[in-house]
């Protein structure tokens, strides 16, 4: 797979317009359907159907395109990520003659230190006021429940959703999030009664805040509150 990855760089010289829509159909691809479709029209228009290598990449698609993870709530960290901070982990504390007591002790360690850090950062939000971007009420709220590395996440996303333009689809059901600098639009759904908004991007789903495009619509339809089933506790 490594061999694969290094032998698109050639690709990328020989080809020209084919890095950019290829990192188009990898992470601009909502879901798997609409993956596997942008991915055929990209070999066809290359004439890259019998390249072994984008061949091997697309046969262990399903381990590393974010599309196929869009319901799985990974934290915002990918897959590689995952592995990459566990690795670590597991290097430095263990070893291939670790004996079960040691290694139960050494996780002990590790779990506590995690707590710790944890403790760390209550206090901090705690003892802080971090300041608004904006006169927002969902922003002051998200300051008054999240801690302070988080907060800075839903700000982000808050700053970002001014950069989209909404349209209604279906009246206080569905909208059209667009992007005003690129050619990205996202739908939201929308149940009031409920208190539900989900966006078809699956921000929440992955990474448990709203995403910038959700923010838009709750702006826009007068909802000032997170309900409480999306804040999450750790």
């Amino acid at each position: 797979m490594r061999k694969a990855k290094d032998r698109l760089g050639v690709l990328y010289g020989q080809i020209m317009g084919f890095q950019t829509d290829l990192s188009e159909c990898i992470n601009q691809s909502l879901t798997v359907e609409a993956f596997e479709t942008k991915w055929k029209q990209m070999l066809h228009t290359y004439k890259l159907e019998n390249n072994r290598h984008l061949k091997l990449m697309f046969s262990t698609a399903s381990q590393w395109i974010p599309a196929y993870f869009k319901d799985i709530f990974l934290a915002d960290m990918s897959t590689s990520q995952r592995s990459e901070s566990m690795n670590a982990a597991m290097r430095m504390w263990f070893g291939s003659h670790t004996s079960i007591f040691n290694f139960v002790i050494q996780f002990e360690k590790i779990t506590r230190g995690i707590f710790d850090k944890e403790s760390e950062e209550d206090l901090r939000t705690t003892n802080q006021i971090h300041s608004l971007w904006s006169d927002d009420q969902l922003e002051e709220q998200a300051r008054d429940v999240y801690t302070r590395n988080v907060f800075m996440i839903f700000k982000d996303n808050l700053k970002r959703a001014s950069g989209y333009n909404i349209e209604m689809l279906e009246n206080d059901k569905l909208y059209l999030v667009k992007s005003q600098k690129y050619r990205t639009s996202y739908k939201v759904c929308v149940d009031r009664s409920n208190m539900k908004v989900e966006c078809e991007c699956k921000g929440f789903e992955r990474v448990g805040l709203f995403c910038s495009h959700a923010l838009k619509v709750m702006q826009s339809i007068g909802m000032n509150t997170l309900p409480s089933h999306y804040i999450l506790k750790r």
